[in-house]
């Protein structure tokens, strides 16, 4: 067994067959017969494999759900701001365009003077991310960290330099648009209708969009959002790492408090949306078209319409809104993140991530 590099105890419980036949060993396993044997072993394949990847898949789908639970009643206001008057979807932008206030008055009004239907009408829409936003966050996040590692070796985020998180960050939530596409496909078509007809529900949404357009049709959109991805996370995850690293010198190497880490999950979420927006605003557009009533099959087509309808100000609309929403969700996403990472560590091989 030499040169394999097994811990003491470990090694102990592999011994070589010494029988006289044959000319070489039969290793033979025998039974771990100490807790103490168990997580030396334990010990060493972490080593070897580095951060561990239930770490990374559980810390990730919480950061997901943290998400949907917290931005998506801002999300249905956007969405509603960027494409219409609050109502029909794929409507033309207009010069005198409704405030927030008025589209948020008007869904108000809509929903009712109960409090319950006007909570469901913000979270209109929820299911397909709250359904897909978990799996995807774990598979972006877990991706980021599998890409970290290849460039820059084992070790912690922070170890890694900033250039590398950048390119790590950038390339993993391309890996999942297969599944992000039609996840925001549908919740945005959802956050513009109203509950009637083909837009009653995922399931018949789903069937007018196949039925109409094929499964081409739940893909529309996917060209701009993998440029927003690309460029938006990549902001998103450096930003909030460079902020991290300001206050761990702040703090003379301890570790971050709660507050800290929010607030520089606050400066990540400005950060990634302000240069991010105006493409956004076009993947908005060109989801939200009604299956079989498509006016814009490219994005170059969106953005030279958008662009002639409302210019520079067109592009922007509702990026208060979206900061409004972007800054408390990354407050809570990206601590979140780093809470469950550390926390699942602890649990699973008793030491703690930063």
């Amino acid at each position: 067994m030499a040169g394999i590099g097994l811990p003491g105890s470990v090694a102990e419980m592999v011994r070589a067959d010494q029988t006289p036949t044959g000319t070489g060993r039969t290793l033979v396993f025998e039974p771990v017969v100490s807790l103490s044997a168990a997580l030396e072993l334990r010990g060493a394949l972490q080593g070897a494999t580095g951060t561990s990847l239930l770490v990374d898949l559980l810390a990730g789908f919480s950061s997901g759900c943290a998400i949907v639970v917290v931005g998506h009643p801002f999300e249905t206001l956007r969405t509603r701001m960027q494409t219409t008057g609050g109502r029909a979807p794929g409507a033309m932008l207009q010069r005198q365009a409704p405030s927030f206030r008025s589209i948020a008055q008007t869904m108000l009004r809509d929903m009712g003077p109960s409090v319950l239907p006007a909570v469901r009408g913000l979270y209109r829409g929820a299911l397909p991310p709250l359904m897909t936003s978990g799996c995807v966050s774990m598979c972006i996040w877990t991706s980021f960290e599998t890409i970290k590692r290849t460039i820059h070796g084992p070790g912690q985020v922070g170890d890694a330099p900033l250039a590398t998180v950048w390119v790590s960050a950038a390339c993993a939530p391309l890996l999942c648009m297969p599944v992000s596409v039609p996840q925001q496909r549908l919740s945005k078509l959802l956050q513009v209708n109203e509950r009637k007809g083909e837009f009653n529900s995922v399931r018949a949404c789903t069937r007018a969009i196949l039925r109409a357009e094929g499964l081409r049709g739940l893909y529309r959109g996917g060209s701009a959002l993998a440029v927003q991805d690309f460029f938006g996370r990549a902001n998103y995850v450096t930003t909030y790492e460079a902020c991290k690293r300001v206050w761990a010198r702040v703090n003379d190497g301890a570790d971050l408090t709660i507050s800290q880490r929010m607030l520089a999950g606050a400066a990540s979420g400005t950060m990634g949306w302000i240069f991010t927006y105006p493409i956004d605003c076009v993947k908005a557009r060109l989801m939200t078209q009604a299956p079989g009533k498509v006016r814009w099959n490219t994005v170059r087509g969106c953005v030279h319409q958008t662009w002639q309808e409302g210019g520079l100000r067109g592009m922007y609309r509702g990026i208060l809104l979206c900061l409004g929403r972007g800054v408390p969700v990354a407050m809570v996403a990206l601590p979140t993140y780093d809470m469950a990472r550390g926390m699942w560590s602890s649990v699973l091989f008793g030491d703690r991530m930063k």
